[in-house]
């Protein structure tokens, strides 16, 4: 790599010990050094301010009686580079489109895809595929509502809302952008507003209305990138109509239901909905089917919640859903589920990709 203004990653802290080692810090906990280094890659550290072209560290260097020619410096900043600790300072040609406003406010959030930069794309252009993505949200309760707001911090302009549900006062012990002036208001009115007042140049579709058939389905998923399906009612044929026409259109997404994250559908390459129940068919021998027909029928009580277990579920998706729109990483949920418990934790399920599925099978 060749390096214009190189600096040292936001992720570390480089301190320097009097037996002349050097030690890097990671914020995550991680650590690296280089042993008994010489002077010259001290200083050379020490230049990378994001502010001195590779050419001006070159210089300093010579000032302080060290020649060195600048392949030599890229070489030593290659290799820290690949460890995420040298980054090239981007503040110093941001494209036309990030404005001083944008980076101001985004900046952090830029950085923290710094330590993916082994990957295609640079931090950059990770963001922009945010901000570029048209993301629909099926279900505007806890974890729908959540993920809305973590969308729009995250610098996202393009989402799509459907619910037909008005706010209750029994939503509130979970679903907190919603307040008591929010009662019997619509769901997608409210969050419509706040997103607009938290971040004034996304653009928002609402629909205040429920998913019915499959052709509804089909109709509000067409032209998105990426779908979180957060809906649960009507019970199970709602998650059918939505990986049906998710499979159709080739769009990504990812379901949660009741502590339960995943799988996430990345168009021939992970399991669907469809693959998740014939596996568990096979768990439950035979009986999924009548335990399906059962859980169909109207149940007159509310699930039992509080505002922990859907900040858990919004965290695990957003994760994968970010990992997949910008091509940093492989998401957690492919071809698995978690299961997320109170004292126990976390667990995960493996869910095999049916090549014969009858919906999204290759086959």
């Amino acid at each position: 790599m060749i390096f214009k203004y190189p600096i040292i990653s936001s992720h570390w802290e480089l301190m320097s010990f009097p037996n002349g080692d050097i030690f890097f810090n990671n914020i995550s906990g991680k650590h690296a050094s280089i042993k008994k280094s010489s002077d010259v890659i001290k200083e050379i550290l020490y230049l990378c301010d994001g502010e001195k072209s590779i050419e001006e560290i070159q210089g300093d260097l010579r000032g302080k009686g060290f020649n060195i020619n600048i392949d030599t410096i890229n070489k030593l900043l290659s290799s820290l580079s690949l460890e995420g600790i040298i980054v090239e300072n981007i503040e110093k040609d941001l494209p036309k489109w990030m404005t001083s406003e944008l980076y101001s406010r985004y900046k952090t959030l830029i950085s923290a895809f710094e330590i993916f930069d082994n990957s295609s794309l640079t931090a950059l252009e990770s963001f922009e595929k945010i901000r570029n993505a048209k993301i629909g949200i099926i279900g505007l309760g806890g974890t729908g509502s959540m993920l809305t707001m973590m969308l729009a911090a995250s610098g996202a302009t393009n989402l799509r809302l459907i619910d037909g549900d008005k706010v209750d006062i029994s939503n509130l012990v979970r679903q907190i952008f919603y307040s008591p002036n929010s009662v019997g208001r619509f769901k997608t009115e409210i969050i419509k507003e706040r997103l607009l007042e938290f971040s004034p140049d996304i653009e928002v579709e609402i629909y205040s209305e429920y998913l019915n058939c499959y052709e509804d389905a089909l109709r509000f998923t067409k032209g998105l990138d990426f779908i979180f399906m957060q809906a649960d009612a009507p019970r199970f044929l709602l998650n059918r109509w939505v990986n049906k026409a998710c499979v159709e259109l080739k769009i990504p997404y990812i379901y949660c239901f009741s502590g339960q994250v995943g799988p996430i559908y990345i168009p021939g390459k992970s399991a669907c909905f469809n693959c998740l129940e014939s596996h568990m068919n096979a768990k439950l021998n035979e009986s999924y089917k009548p335990i399906i027909n059962e859980l169909q029928k109207s149940r007159t009580r509310q699930y039992p919640s509080n505002v922990t277990g859907i900040t858990l579920a919004s965290h695990y998706q957003y994760l994968d859903a970010i990992a997949l729109i910008t091509g940093k990483s492989e998401p957690v949920t492919k071809n698995s589920i978690l299961r997320l418990g109170g004292q126990n934790l976390i667990s995960k399920e493996e869910i095999e990709f049916l090549e014969n599925c009858e919906i999204c099978g290759l086959g």
